[in-house]
């Protein structure tokens, strides 16, 4: 474990410890603090060459959700490959809000749009249980991630799947709630990436067109067809993006606009009402 970290630390890699036990738990199946109560174990020589492997996949900067297979993400644990986005814990406050705002609803309906691994919708459909929901993406790739997800993590049950660019291929319905983290980055701000996003992470589910701003105003030109009257939209943005974002759901016709931060501080999520 020592000498894992020591050269993760070496690599620049950050919090290398932490990291270096979010690789062995994955191999050995077990928890942190069963790892760490049986620091003194000897490995069995094929989880030492699967734990070597992983440790030179991290010092190559690949991102150890990819490595596992698995990042976590509203206490539930999503199956997650090259394919889609890693969930991050700032979504997690669109998730927290779409719940909210459901939740004592008599059986909503939900459409999560460029939905990635699914984490969003998945999450809505655990926690607001009487939920229906419609997960998109452009990706056929991510789809059937967010299936594989939705199988494993709610058994499939009230979900329903979508390969679409936007609203292309969704039949016309009108839903009380649309949320989306559609890609947001303008190419000038992807150029400073870090090395693990640009190297491993999708890059279509990234970039935004020259000023990150193209697919809010797509979703804005098209989503109230497909909001029941008094629905919401939620949309999560970049941190300095949220004015850009409010000021087109406002040319829109979009009422009670307002703006979520995230635990940062930094502006998150922008929710309106049609």
């Amino acid at each position: 474990m020592e000498a894992a970290a020591a050269l993760l630390e070496k690599a620049n890699i950050e919090f290398p410890r932490r990291e270096a036990y979010v690789l062995l738990c994955s191999i050995l199946s077990k928890d942190v603090s069963y790892v760490i109560a049986h620091e003194n174990y000897m490995l069995e020589e094929d989880h030492i060459n699967e734990f070597s492997q992983a440790v030179k996949k991290r010092i190559a900067k690949m991102p150890s959700a990819y490595i596992t297979g698995v990042k976590e993400f509203m206490s539930l644990t999503f199956k997650v490959n090259k394919n889609v986005l890693i969930p991050r814990a700032d979504t997690e406050i669109l998730a927290e809000e779409a719940i909210s705002l459901l939740s004592g609803k008599d059986k909503p309906c939900v459409l999560d749009l460029c939905c990635g691994s699914g984490c969003i919708g998945i999450a809505i459909a655990e926690y607001v249980p009487q939920s229906s929901v419609a997960l998109s993406d452009i990706s056929e790739e991510a789809v059937d991630t967010a299936k594989e997800n939705a199988e494993i993590l709610i058994g499939g049950k009230r979900c329903e799947f979508f390969v679409s660019d936007l609203f292309k291929n969704i039949p016309l319905f009108e839903y009380d709630l649309i949320v989306s983290n559609p890609p947001y980055i303008s190419e000038k701000e992807y150029e400073s990436l870090s090395e693990e996003i640009i190297m491993y992470e999708p890059r279509t589910a990234l970039l935004a067109g020259n000023n990150g701003l193209e697919f809010y105003e797509k979703i804005a030109e098209n989503v109230k067809s497909y909001l029941k009257e008094g629905g919401y939209l939620l949309l999560e943005t970049g941190a300095f993006q949220a004015e850009d974002v409010c000021s087109i759901l406002k040319k829109h016709k979009f009422s009670n606009i307002a703006v979520l931060k995230d635990l940062a501080g930094f502006d998150r999520v922008v929710r309106a009402e049609k």
